[in-house]
């Protein structure tokens, strides 16, 4: 058991060697015709043995396979590094492009979140304005009158407020019932947003609007599609349901209120 472990260790060694596998190689290249037929071949084994010593040389035999094999021998491990060296470079730029994509959306997402904030501050200040300006319409209101009707002006400002309410709380239902469908799915998608929203034509919430619309109305072409949301746009705007800046569009506070009730 030894002795076949060691002869077999012997050729594989000989077999994993560079030089013998260059040989090989060489070798079958250059006569892998003749191989072909000698071990392929459908005549008898001498006329395959005698068709691969005319068809052979001993250049092809000996020298060219031990020469160009030592040739590739030496030369391949200069290959390989070669070949190493461009995949490492390919690999190093996909590195960085992976990496430069990542600080893009990072840096988009950073600018989403400044803009959302951004529009939270300004409704937030929108809303302190609107409470500072009461404050002071009630404070010069009590000044007016004098401290001996204060309880009386209070009573009277509660009971505006609530008529105020009931008003308001009166026509917004009837802003609702009466709101045309293209208005209503516009309030919906901007109300809907974190962000002050772009409705021009290729953005999403373009195309949102229009699919809503088809449903809505699907025999109306295209053309009168746009026509009917750029109206409806321009009416939002001057009803003060919707502020527009810079092409973009967001909600009031009255169109949040309106909001609230069509979502709700």
């Amino acid at each position: 058991m030894d002795f076949f472990k060691e002869v077999k260790d012997f050729f594989s060694e000989r077999l994993r060697s560079p030089i013998i596998t260059s040989i090989s190689f060489v070798f079958f290249l250059l006569n892998w015709p003749s191989l072909f037929n000698l071990v392929f071949g459908d005549t008898t084994v001498l006329e395959r043995i005698e068709y691969f010593d005319a068809n052979t040389t001993i250049c092809s035999k000996y020298v060219f396979p031990v020469a160009f094999g030592f040739m590739l021998a030496s030369i391949w491990p200069w290959i390989a590094f070669a070949g190493s060296k461009i995949v490492s470079r390919g690999v190093a730029r996909t590195k960085e492009f992976q990496i430069e994509e990542a600080h893009k959306v990072q840096l988009q997402r950073i600018i989403l979140r400044g803009e959302i904030q951004d529009e939270q501050d300004r409704i937030a200040r929108e809303r302190e304005n609107t409470i500072e300006q009461i404050a002071r319409q009630r404070k010069q209101a009590v000044e007016d009158v004098g401290e001996e009707n204060l309880q009386r002006v209070k009573e009277t400002f509660e009971q505006l407020e609530s008529v105020e309410k009931e008003e308001w709380d009166d026509w917004a239902k009837a802003y609702v019932d009466q709101l045309h469908p293209v208005k209503r799915e516009i309030i919906l998608q901007i109300g809907s947003s974190e962000r002050r929203i772009s409705i021009t034509s290729g953005t999403r919430d373009h195309y949102e609007i229009l699919r809503k619309m088809a449903a809505i109305a699907p025999n109306h072409t295209k053309i009168r599609q746009e026509t009917e949301l750029q109206t409806c746009l321009d009416e939002l705007v001057s009803e003060r349901i919707a502020d527009r800046t810079a092409g973009e569009y967001a909600l009031t506070l009255k169109g949040f209120e309106v909001f609230d009730l069509l979502k709700f």
